[in-house]
């Protein structure tokens, strides 16, 4: 599971205070569920959060290639789409035959265009279609927890119980 690269995020100059705390300070969480929930059903997960480790596309390839993984999936924000459809087209170059999903906020909320990004073959697959929305809706409300319970902090918590709370998130 892979918390994308910053890449266009970067390029595009889409930094800014709220961008820089998310992705940089706030862990993955809707990855981290899931990767507890495919972990509990006796599976290997590895979840890599190239953001954090401030990997470029490159970087993170070589990283998922050394892995040799069954199945990929790659949280995609609307600030990092573009980044996650490069990568996407990376990894199947890389990996040919290793299925790719993608969840998260940008996936739930604008469907049609992270479905335009499959290929054919993926896209037409009714059982991946079935995951790749189940996984993009869960995605997203863990994604809205973990952001309510960090808007909650800041606004109501003294910054000393903020910095604790969240160090131990």
């Amino acid at each position: 599971l892979i918390n994308p690269p910053l890449d266009s995020v970067f390029r595009d100059g889409h930094v800014n205070p709220v961008t820089a705390y998310l992705f940089y300070n706030s862990a993955p969480l809707g990855l981290l569920y899931l990767a507890a929930m495919v972990e509990r059903e006796g599976e290997e997960v590895q979840v890599l959060d190239a953001a954090a480790e401030e990997l470029d596309i490159p970087m993170t390839l070589q990283r998922i290639r050394d892995y040799q993984p069954d199945l990929i999936g790659i949280g995609s924000f609307t600030v990092t789409f573009e980044t996650c459809k490069k990568l996407g087209k990376a990894l199947k170059e890389a990996l040919p035959g290793v299925p790719i999903v993608l969840g998260s906020y940008h996936v739930t909320l604008v469907p049609e265009e992270a479905m335009a990004t499959l290929d054919d073959e993926t896209r037409a697959h009714p059982q991946l279609r079935r995951v790749f929305r189940d996984v993009s809706l869960w995605w997203a409300f863990t994604s809205m927890v973990n952001f309510s319970i960090t808007l909650w902090l800041l606004l109501s918590q003294s910054p000393t119980t903020f910095v604790i709370v969240k160090s131990f998130m």
